[in-house]
């Protein structure tokens, strides 16, 4: 009989939900060509590591080519391995910080990893530490950039000072990035209610405490709640940035694989509507369910199959932090500002459909930003 033809994509799909354990084998067998295509794919969207856990699940006529499989393996190991040294760089920066007299808590990154069933095979990436001074209980976010930036001047010229952060270079091989606040919104007036929001978390989000594989100290980490909003709202950002790849989807889905209470839900529903980002998490909803299988009853809306589909497109087309989007120029005249600036400009047109109030407040925050940032001397 012959074999059935489906799209690659749909194969690479299948393995994302058999690895998290929601579907238990392919539709039809891969050739080894579509093997090679699909481990392309997982490169792509940075999901080489849990996708070999899938790898080991599927039965002996589904697997990869035996080379492939090898390569395969052999990377998984690396991602292991880096993982088990960044959660040790985890412990050392928290110490640190703690000793230097702030509390802090631990976004993104190995805070996510923790929620995988094989945290160690999620692809890791830099440290992003959450921080406010241990002293003061309430504290402007003026004042936070004030002390954060005073202990990043501590090693040195200031360098990577962004409206968010600040890089620090404690250690040799991974990258830190100190954040007076976890995000932003372009808009004026949702930016002023979004820090709000972050200033009224600090007490609950600085001391919930988890664990990491093999490390005998907890780190501080954002709760579920908190990551529901965040993480989106972090995928947001990229997506008007340099693109979403779906390591940042599977990290929303890690945090939304978990009962919530109905008062839990209300309270993520009433802040992504504050800030006009319903339209968006309806997409993200259909991108759940689409490519990771998540059930019903974890889903916060209803999936927007229009707005859906026209996300995946994106998150296809540019791959982990937008490092495959053609569209995206990477040419030496991008180190120009007005260049970058004018590119961004024209790239957000394309969803200005999708997310007008977005589109039209980013030029005005764009042109705010760096004449703030030039008038503090950070570039």
């Amino acid at each position: 009989m012959e074999q059935t033809i489906i799209p690659l994509t749909k194969l690479f799909f299948e393995l994302i939900q058999i690895s998290l354990g929601n579907r238990k084998e392919f539709s039809c067998i891969p050739s080894a060509k579509d093997w090679f295509g699909i481990y392309e794919l997982a490169h792509r969207q940075a999901l080489t590591g849990v996708l070999f856990t899938g790898i080991t699940l599927l039965p002996q006529n589904q697997k990869p080519p035996q080379k492939l499989l090898l390569k395969w393996y052999a990377i998984s190991e690396q991602i292991r391995i880096l993982n088990k040294r960044i959660n040790k760089e985890c412990i050392i920066v928290g110490n640190h910080l703690k000793e230097k007299g702030f509390d802090y808590t631990i976004l993104k990154g190995q805070s996510m990893a923790a929620l995988y069933t094989f945290p160690l095979l999620r692809m890791p990436g830099d440290i992003d530490v959450w921080l406010h001074p241990a002293k003061i209980s309430e504290c402007s976010l003026s004042l936070v950039r004030k002390s954060v930036l005073e202990l990043a001047g501590d090693k040195g010229k200031l360098e990577g000072v962004t409206y968010c952060h600040v890089h620090y270079p404690l250690l040799k091989d991974t990258e830190v990035e100190l954040h007076f606040t976890p995000s932003w919104m372009n808009g004026f007036a949702d930016n002023k209610r979004l820090q709000k929001f972050f200033m009224e978390q600090v007490p609950v989000q600085f001391s919930n405490e988890i664990e990491l594989p093999d490390i005998s100290e907890n780190i501080n980490s954002p709760t579920i709640e908190f990551n529901r909003f965040y993480i989106l709202l972090h995928i947001y950002r990229h997506l008007f940035g340099e693109g979403i790849g779906l390591r940042q989807l599977m990290d929303y889905y890690h945090v939304l694989h978990h009962q919530a209470s109905e008062d839990s839900i209300k309270r993520t529903l009433d802040i992504l509507q504050q800030m006009g980002m319903t339209r968006f998490a309806s997409a993200v909803m259909f991108v759940m369910q689409k490519v990771f299988g998540l059930k019903d009853n974890y889903l916060i809306l209803p999936p927007d199959i229009k707005e859906g589909r026209f996300l995946l497109s994106e998150i296809m087309r540019s791959g982990n932090f937008g490092k495959f989007d053609k569209r995206i120029r990477r040419s030496s005249r991008m180190k120009y500002a007005s260049v970058r600036f004018a590119f961004s400009l024209k790239r957000n047109c394309t969803f200005f459909k999708h997310y007008p109030h977005e589109v039209l407040t980013d030029a005005p925050f764009r042109i705010w930003l760096y004449f703030w940032r030039k008038w503090h001397g950070w570039i």
